[in-house]
């Protein structure tokens, strides 16, 4: 948070779950991890930004024991987090963990609705067409206008012992299909 968070977030700065940091060992133990004077506690991992860091507080951001993240506070003074701060910051931590869990499940189900959808959406289009060549240029057809992409190809493999007879459908833009047509690459 603040221009520390920012400068943080700018770099990319991570600390990895497990390294001999609070963090790393708050995430890899799935327990909170109190330094009331971070100069005793041998896992206080110090940073050019926050060289007046005295105390600090990790808690796991987790549901179950999966380990989403880690909350963690400093503070410029030593024994700043009292037993009632540490049960608030517990509670943040939860209602933390629970909104995450949940936007990641949203984030999941959206992309299922969109495969489901996908899916509905060619199989829709594929019904009833009952010629081989027109099932693999409908597939290709209906591929490229969903899922954007200039060049889908859909290749037929006959059945073990059959003669080697490829069908090739494809879809293209109709402006990539003109250039073909007229003897240029797309």
């Amino acid at each position: 948070r603040g221009e520390v968070g920012q400068a943080l977030k700018a770099r990319g700065y991570q600390i990895a779950v497990g390294s001999d940091s609070i963090i790393g060992w708050t995430s890899a133990n799935n327990q909170s991890r109190i330094a009331s004077n971070v100069a005793q506690d041998p896992l206080h991992l110090k940073h050019e930004l926050l060289p007046d860091t005295r105390s600090e507080a990790a808690l796991p951001l987790q549901t179950g024991d999966l380990v989403l993240g880690v909350l963690d506070v400093q503070s410029t003074k030593q024994d700043a987090f009292r037993t009632e701060d540490v049960e608030i910051l517990q509670t943040l931590a939860d209602e933390l963990s629970a909104a995450i869990y949940n936007a990641r499940l949203a984030q999941s189900s959206v992309s299922v609705a969109e495969h489901a959808r996908l899916v509905s959406k060619v199989t829709a289009q594929l019904s009833g067409v009952l010629e081989i060549d027109e099932v693999l240029e409908t597939a290709a057809r209906s591929l490229h206008d969903a899922l954007g992409q200039p060049d889908i190809i859909v290749k037929l493999v006959p059945p073990a012992g059959e003669e080697q007879l490829e069908k090739i459908a494809s879809s293209s833009s109709p402006e990539d299909q003109a250039r073909s047509d007229h003897g240029e690459q797309a």
